[in-house]
């Protein structure tokens, strides 16, 4: 997997460097693509089997050892959980992807010098202050020294989600999102934020069947090189799909599939 992050140039640890990860300094990004971290220890749940690499703006390439969430603890006590955080040693700082934000269905607001957050709820996740709204500064402290059994819960219940609305949600969003609407005059809501007009040949039928390659290093000669999966989407920031495996439910993304969209 190779993720594409040329709009971001962050703070990169150095060969044999030793540099901490800022705290509780969080960086919202309007040129990244995906929520990214260094710090390991602010994960409630981590799936070290993702894995590839991120290129950055500045032609650095360095390796991903991890996708998972992370819980905040917001100012009125309750908890929300940020999905689909990479883990990448190297970075320095804590980025979260305004676009990702948006993708996952929360509306993002720029008004005067305040970007507002809502979830699809209607409910304020954050209200945060800057003059320049590229990249802003966000202070918040996770919570995973408090709910380290929540983190246990939101993985047993993850695994089950892939049968739920959530992967579904997620397509739903991503379709909507590049379909005209008379409200911007015919145009979609991706082009009136990217200015270019989306791309939807790659979009298949949810839940579809799908078959996976699997790359030769994971195989004996004559093992099977095939693996049957069902179909969730497209990977965020990259151009990869998601792939459920029903037989050790296990979530995987890849490139090389073959789709038989008449078969869900």
């Amino acid at each position: 997997m190779l993720l594409n992050e040329e709009r971001v140039v962050p703070k990169l640890k150095q060969e044999g460097e030793i540099r901490k990860v800022e705290l509780n300094l969080w960086y919202l990004d309007n040129g990244a693509s995906n929520h990214m971290t260094g710090d390991k220890m602010k994960f409630n749940e981590l799936n070290e089997q993702v894995t590839g690499q991120v290129k950055f703006g500045d032609g650095s390439m360095v390796k991903i050892e991890g996708k998972g969430s992370i819980m905040f603890k917001c100012k009125n006590g309750e908890e929300r959980t940020l999905r689909e955080v990479y883990y990448i040693p190297s970075l320095c700082n804590n980025i979260i992807s305004i676009g990702q934000l948006s993708e996952e269905g929360n509306k993002t607001v720029f008004n005067g010098d305040l970007l507002w957050v809502h979830d699809k709820e209607g409910k304020l996740l954050m209200k945060v202050k800057s003059s320049v709204f590229s990249t802003i500064k966000w202070c918040c402290g996770t919570t995973k020294q408090k709910c380290g059994l929540h983190g246990k819960e939101l993985s047993e219940r993850n695994e089950n989600a892939i049968n739920n609305v959530g992967e579904a949600v997620r397509h739903s969003v991503y379709i909507l999102n590049r379909l005209p609407t008379r409200a911007l005059s015919g145009k979609t809501l991706y082009e009136a934020w990217t200015g270019e007009k989306p791309n939807i040949d790659h979009i298949r039928v949810f839940s579809c069947t799908s078959h996976m390659k699997i790359p030769s290093v994971y195989t004996k000669k004559l093992d099977d090189r095939n693996k049957s999966v069902v179909y969730l989407g497209k990977e965020p920031g990259t151009k990869a799909h998601r792939l459920y495996d029903p037989v050790i439910r296990k979530l995987h993304v890849s490139r090389d599939i073959t789709f038989e969209e008449k078969k869900a």
